[in-house]
Formats: C-alpha cells, sequence, structure tokens
C-alpha cells in the first residue's frame, strides 16, 4: 500500500505492484516457484482462478490425510 500511495502523491503512472516499489527505491527480487500463478486481468481469468483454487484445495487435503495416516502426533 505505502507504494502504491507514494507513486499516486507524485502523479506517476505505473503497471504493476514492482514498478511501484521500485518507486521507492526498494530491492525487488524474484523467487522461483514450482506452483502455477497467473495474474487475473479479466473477467474470462476467473474460472481458471477457481480451478487453480479448487485443485490446490484438494491437494491440501489429500497432504493433510496422508499425514494424519502417518501416525504422527502434532502438538
Amino acid at each position: 500500500m505505502e507504494a502504491y500511495k507514494a507513486v499516486a502523491a507524485k502523479n506517476i503512472s505505473v503497471t504493476d505492484e514492482v514498478s511501484a516499489v521500485e518507486h521507492l527505491g526498494r530491492k525487488v527480487v524474484l523467487v522461483p516457484n514450482q506452483d502455477f500463478n497467473f495474474k487475473i486481468t479479466y473477467p474470462r481469468d476467473f474460472p481458471m482462478a477457481e480451478f487453480v483454487f479448487k485443485q490446490r484445495q484438494a491437494m491440501s487435503g489429500e497432504i493433510r490425510l496422508a499425514s494424519d495416516r502417518s501416525g504422527r502426533v502434532d502438538g
């Protein structure tokens, strides 16, 4: 939020969060990740986002169930 407020106060046009943060003089780094990640820009992007979200929820539940069967006790 700080970055967006700063560029708005200076009436600077940016295309994304990275551009805004760079205008603050902050360092931006790229973090490699195996997950499918995308930007929701248009209404047509929502069905894909919903699909990916549901898949990740299902995978999270499967991982949790697998760890529950291991006999390990958390806590």
